[in-house]
């Protein structure tokens, strides 16, 4: 067994029933809970490689857990926007309404908002964490440009060449697209 295979495993046996417990919470089914677990784990094991040691925390899982739950509520929300097309006929001889397929129940507007925005706010951690993360040279140039300078503008504050701005943002994309895609 390879190094990565045993983090893997140390990491899946110790936090594996917490994982599910947190979809549970969440309300989702058994099966739903236990099937977005796996699926966690999974997320995880294939991004083990590129992860640093201190990542390998309650804090990444519980984050790749909070993706996956937030994707499965959008896919619900999507769900219901395109809709069944069924005739007029068959709803009558059907008058049955089923649950949610997704969890079993039904998940309210409130409940649904409150998960989209502790998505919201831990995706906001990981881009702030990853910006700061950043050597600093590339972090002022990469603050300018969000606040809306111009690379001529960037190069002339930081008194710099066009082409040392043009370089250092590149790199900080790279980097921060690097770091952040682990959570998509």
């Amino acid at each position: 067994m390879g190094m990565i295979d045993e983090q893997f495993e140390v990491l899946y046996r110790k936090y594996y029933a917490r994982v599910f417990r947190h979809f549970r919470s969440m309300r989702f089914a058994d099966d739903l809970a236990h099937d977005l677990a796996q699926d966690t784990f999974k997320r995880i094991y294939e991004h083990i490689s590129s992860s640093a040691e201190g990542e390998l925390s309650w804090s990444f899982v519980e984050t790749v857990a909070q993706r996956l739950a937030l994707n499965r509520v959008r896919a619900l929300k999507t769900q219901k926007r395109a809709g069944d097309t069924q005739s007029l006929e068959s709803l009558s001889e059907s008058p049955e309404i089923s649950s949610n397929p997704f969890t079993g129940e039904e998940l309210s507007s409130r409940e649904m908002n409150l998960i989209v925005e502790e998505e919201e706010r831990i995706l906001q951690e990981q881009v702030k964490d990853a910006i700061s993360s950043l050597p600093s040279r590339q972090r002022e140039c990469l603050r300018l440009w969000i606040e809306g300078f111009a690379y001529d503008e960037i190069a002339s504050v930081l008194n710099l060449s066009l082409d040392a701005v043009k370089s250092r943002l590149r790199d900080a994309k790279r980097t921060l697209r690097e770091r952040l895609r682990m959570f998509a």
